[in-house]
């Protein structure tokens, strides 16, 4: 599979990518130059201090989206720029748009549900990025209570929930090797 096409087919939000292609999409991002997983975009903060505002106006609104792709631009799999992005389009009645956002952020979802299960470190959801455990915990429904790395695991505890799920175990070696990457390059 040539990584740029499925990257293409994913901004273009594709329903007929297969599993198999949404996880080599996935882990495949870290092979590429603009991963960082500890990266925090300014647009995002930027969107933060507008978002604060009491009342926003449509032209806020088309800020916000705006905001929200130029984060996008950098990451294409930043879960907090598409969940607040499928905000403000379900906000401002953009169906079609809304739509879109939700497949992107469903495929990512998909991704790293199908990669473990979660109850043990042999079982762990590998994620390439830490935000991503905690866009699985709000789809699921989980609300994280404390947190432990545990070697390269992180193991989030929830709060009691109708599950009866204690908690889930999340490898972040892929985030642990790129800012290693990055240190040595410093």
């Amino acid at each position: 599979m040539y990584y740029p096409a499925l990257m293409k087919r994913f901004l273009n939000c594709d329903s007929t990518l297969t599993l198999e292609e949404k996880r080599h999409l996935y882990y495949g991002f870290v092979f590429q130059d603009n991963y960082s997983p500890y990266k925090i975009s300014e647009y995002m903060d930027s969107a933060k201090v507008l978002k604060g505002k009491a009342d926003l106006t449509e032209e806020d609104y088309a800020k916000l989206i705006g905001f929200y792709d130029k984060a996008l631009e950098e990451n294409p799999f930043n879960t907090n720029a598409l969940y607040e992005k499928m905000h403000v389009l379900f906000t401002t009645k953009r169906a079609d748009e809304h739509r879109k956002t939700t497949k992107q952020y469903e495929i990512i979802i998909q991704a790293v549900a199908s990669s473990g299960r979660g109850l043990t470190k042999e079982t762990a959801f590998h994620v390439i990025e830490v935000a991503h455990e905690y866009a699985l915990m709000r789809v699921l429904g989980l609300q994280p209570g404390s947190q432990q790395l545990i070697d390269h695991y992180d193991y989030v505890e929830f709060k009691p929930n109708k599950h009866g799920i204690k908690g889930f175990y999340f490898d972040i070696s892929q985030c642990f090797n790129q800012l290693n990457k990055n240190l040595q390059k410093n």
